[in-house]
């Protein structure tokens, strides 16, 4: 658009982990990952490092898990919508990778969405007020947990400098 290459812009994405019909999906047996060669077993290395260092673990994350869960539980159109979650509910489920439970890990479910990009000017003329942009940012670290110098430090979803 800055450079007059396009008037508007469709940014989409979708994807179906949950009900298995693409490649990711059968490959990961209709999304259910488990065994050492899941995401989360990788940062479970990590977290029982910051579990040591920094004394977090299942008393924080069960704050994560039943927030999370309350968040669910306001939307009708949400897997979990109406599936209360309790302190107890949590720490009575099952480990998936220890030190991880199984509402530690996220839900695998089917998604998609879309919006719209134009330039403020063309957006003036819309019947609904537009959203600015005001900056965009995204980081993708070189190194997952088992490659990390330090299991502490970035290892993805805890950003540069902050810790699991």
């Amino acid at each position: 658009m800055t450079h007059g290459v396009a008037d508007y812009v469709l940014c989409t994405y979708g994807e179906d982990a949950r009900s298995g019909v693409s490649i990711y999906g059968s490959n990961l047996n209709g999304g259910a990952e488990w065994g050492y060669f899941s995401a989360a077993a990788s940062y479970a290395m990590a977290a029982r490092r910051a579990i040591y260092e920094f004394g977090t673990g299942p008393e924080t994350w069960k704050e994560i898990a039943v927030a999370q869960r309350k968040w669910a539980n306001l939307n009708p159109r949400a897997v979990m919508y109406r599936r209360t979650m309790s302190y107890e509910d949590y720490y009575s489920s099952k480990y998936y990778v220890e030190p991880f439970r199984l509402f530690d890990i996220c839900l695998i479910t089917d998604s998609g969405r879309a919006f719209i990009v134009t330039t403020a000017e063309r957006a003036k003329d819309l019947k609904k007020p537009p959203v600015y942009i005001m900056g965009m940012g995204q980081d993708h670290p070189v190194n997952n947990p088992p490659q990390a110098v330090h299991l502490t430090g970035h290892t993805g979803p805890n950003g540069p400098g902050k810790t699991l």
